[in-house]
C-alpha cells in the first residue's frame, strides 16, 4: 500500500503570482490531502474522492489527447507520458483531506502534488529515456 500526505500552502504575500515567476512568501498550514492506494489486477486507476463522494476511473491505455479543464488526474498522466513515463499497474485509490476548497489554500496544488508523489512512491510507472 502507498500512502501520501501533502500539506496545504498559504501565501502570505503574492498569491497566484508564483506561476508568473513573481515573488511570493508562502508557508504550509496544518491541513492536508491524504492519498492511499493499493495495487489492483486491472490496468485502471479507480479513484474515490471521499470528501466529494465521487469516483473517477482512468484506464492506463486511455487516449489523453483531449482533457477537460481542471482534470488534474488525466493532465498529470498525460504530462508524465509525454516525458517518457509508462504506466504499468492499476490501483484502487482513496483521496481525502481537510483543506477547504476555494479557500485560497492551494487545495488543487496539494492534490496534484499528492498524485505525482504517489507515482514516485511505487511501481505504478516506469521511466525510460525518449
Amino acid at each position: 500500500m502507498v500512502q501520501v500526505k501533502v500539506p496545504a500552502r498559504i501565501c502570505f504575500f503574492g498569491d497566484h503570482q508564483d506561476y508568473l515567476g513573481l515573488p511570493v512568501i508562502a508557508g504550509t498550514i496544518n491541513r492536508f490531502v491524504h492519498l492511499k492506494a493499493k495495487p489492483n489486477s486491472q490496468k485502471t486507476f479507480y479513484i474515490k474522492l471521499l470528501d466529494l463522494k465521487s469516483t473517477i476511473s482512468i484506464s492506463i491505455d486511455d487516449d489523453l489527447m483531449t482533457i477537460e479543464k481542471d482534470n488534474y488526474f488525466r493532465s498529470s498522466i498525460a504530462v508524465l507520458k509525454e516525458d517518457g513515463f509508462r504506466f504499468i499497474q492499476g490501483y484502487d485509490i482513496e483521496i481525502s483531506g481537510n483543506i477547504p476548497i476555494t479557500a485560497v489554500l492551494s487545495s488543487s496544488s496539494a492534490l496534484v502534488v499528492a498524485w505525482i508523489l504517489f507515482f514516485g512512491e511505487d511501481t505504478a510507472i516506469s521511466w525510460r529515456n525518449k
